[in-house]
C-alpha cells in the first residue's frame, strides 16, 4: 500500500487532470457519475504509474486549456468515459 504523501500526490496528479480534461471530479462524485470507490481505485492506478513527472509537467504548463489524457494514464479509460458522459 501507498504511503500518505504518495496517495496525496497521485489523488491530486488525477484531480488536475480530470480538470485539464475538462472535467470537474469532484461535481462528478457528487452527482453520482463517478462513486467513491471508483475515485479510490483511479488513485490506486494513478500510483502505478511510470510516469508520474511527465504528468506533472504536462499538468503544469500553463498553455493547456483542454487536452486528453496521454497515452500512458492509467486513467485514461475512465477519464474519457466520463467526458463522454458529460456531453
Amino acid at each position: 500500500m501507498p504511503d500518505l504523501a504518495t496517495l496525496k500526490k497521485h489523488a491530486a496528479l488525477f484531480d488536475d487532470m480530470g480538470t485539464a480534461t475538462g472535467l470537474d471530479l469532484q461535481q462528478q462524485a457528487i452527482d453520482g457519475a463517478l462513486a467513491l470507490d471508483e475515485v479510490s481505485e483511479a488513485v490506486l492506478r494513478c500510483t502505478k504509474c511510470a510516469h508520474p513527472g511527465q504528468c506533472g509537467k504536462l499538468l503544469a504548463t500553463d498553455s493547456i486549456a483542454s487536452i486528453s489524457p496521454p497515452d500512458y494514464c492509467r486513467n485514461r479509460d475512465l477519464l474519457d468515459y466520463l467526458h463522454e458522459q458529460t456531453i
